[in-house]
């Protein structure tokens, strides 16, 4: 039993860590999910050394509790990484569409400042 959930807990955060490296390109923080990377497969090697330990020993029960607190641990942080990318997806949307704006209000403004000239031309000639 000790063995799948080591083994669950080691897939869980090798897979934390490929979702926490895909985060990479979605916020442009590359550092930061890196080294969340670094850390969750470090996470991932300490669970394979005690498996090795465990194999080579009797197993008891508080070894086996302190494996399944790794295993929701595991899932945890999986889930909270897996979790975050809409957060930032939406944030990435929201700054393209200010960006559109602001671009989108300085073509107008610049389209007004050209033809306020010729408006205030047309009306001085209809005055005539």
């Amino acid at each position: 039993m000790y063995i799948v959930v080591v083994f669950v807990s080691v897939c869980l955060q090798v897979a934390a860590a490929i979702a926490a490296l895909r985060l990479v390109r979605v916020t442009g923080k590359r550092m930061a999910w890196v080294l969340i990377a670094v850390g969750m497969v470090f996470m991932a090697a300490r669970r394979l050394v005690m498996l090795s330990h465990l194999m080579a020993a009797h197993v008891e029960d508080f070894v086996l509790m302190h494996e399944l607190i790794g295993l929701l641990i595991s899932t945890l942080m999986l889930v909270g990484i897996t979790r975050i990318k809409p957060y930032f997806v939406s944030i990435q949307e929201a700054q393209k569409a200010k960006a559109i704006s602001t671009l989108a209000g300085g073509i107008a403004h610049q389209f007004n400042n050209a033809l306020t000239p010729i408006i205030g031309n047309i009306e001085l000639l209809q005055m005539k």
